[in-house]
């Protein structure tokens, strides 16, 4: 496991030893919910390749904030609960993979609810 200094508060121990996650895709109905061309995006997601998160350490609301995007499109966010140690395994190792285990559009201008698969890569050797 990871060992992370006291400069990021509270850790969760939400990412396994493995460096995986599992979670869900928050904020739904403010993002992806909000795209006009939203259906033919979730009938791309089997795309991996380019979903990809930003750490947005400028996010008036949360300094930890991580957002998921497909191409250009912001889908949403990692879930607030796990997002600070999220950022962390992002600004340490910056080499993951996602892969979307679930699509389930319980209302399309609504919720759509979408869980995935964080895998972080340790580079540093």
């Amino acid at each position: 496991m990871i060992s992370v200094t006291n400069n990021y508060k509270g850790m969760t121990n939400y990412i396994l030893e493995d460096g995986l996650a599992a979670t869900h895709l928050a904020s739904t109905r403010y993002n992806l919910c909000r795209l006009e061309n939203r259906e033919t995006i979730l009938g791309q997601l089997d795309n991996q390749d380019e979903i990809y998160l930003i750490h947005e350490r400028d996010n008036f609301y949360d300094e930890y904030a991580v957002a998921v995007y497909y191409k250009d499109y912001k889908l949403g966010y990692i879930p607030r609960k796990i997002n600070e140690e999220v950022s962390c395994y992002l600004d340490l190792f910056h080499d993951y993979q996602i892969e979307v285990t679930k699509i389930n559009v319980v209302d399309i201008d609504k919720y759509i609810e979408i869980i995935f698969n964080i895998s972080f890569v340790d580079v540093s050797g």
